[in-house]
């Protein structure tokens, strides 16, 4: 038997009578999210600002004469308040009872293995870097830097 509580004009709505109706109403504790038109806009942003970046690498002008800088600064603008729109759009479905606590804790562990991720990338970097200089390989001349490598004079 499903069991929800209407409310009343006169009941004072907050996030946790909020919860407590969504969670009676579902047969699960996770956030089933509504279509939402964010992932395409960022990637439509990111595709724009892509173009003419390329083209400016390899000193190409825009096609039909399009001002490059003003292109990627609408790029830029649109991609900064899409994220910012989403961003808020968290933050609301947060404040407005969604987010159970079995979904507090999939959003905090999915940061904690991120940075953990990230720490794990900048580690291999430094590994890989400390030992072709302290124990240069052969396949380098048993000298580093390499060969033929130009030093920067700073």
């Amino acid at each position: 038997m499903r069991f929800t509580q209407p409310l009343l004009s006169s009941t004072k709505v907050t996030a946790e009578s909020n919860l407590n109706l969504i969670c009676r109403s579902q047969k699960h504790p996770f956030h089933i999210l509504d279509a939402s038109p964010y992932p395409f806009l960022v990637s439509f942003f990111l595709l724009t600002l892509l173009a003419p970046t390329t083209l400016y690498m390899h000193g190409l002008e825009m096609p039909l004469g399009l001002p490059r800088a003003d292109f990627m600064h609408v790029s830029y603008l649109g991609l900064y308040t899409t994220a910012m729109s989403w961003f808020l759009s968290i933050v609301k479905e947060s404040s407005q009872g969604y987010h159970t606590k079995k979904v507090q804790h999939g959003l905090r562990m999915g940061m904690i293995l991120f940075i953990l991720s990230e720490v794990m990338l900048f580690f291999a970097f430094f590994w890989a870097f400390f030992h072709y200089s302290l124990v240069p390989s052969v396949n380098v001349g048993a000298i580093w830097p390499p060969e033929g490598t130009q030093r920067l004079n700073v």
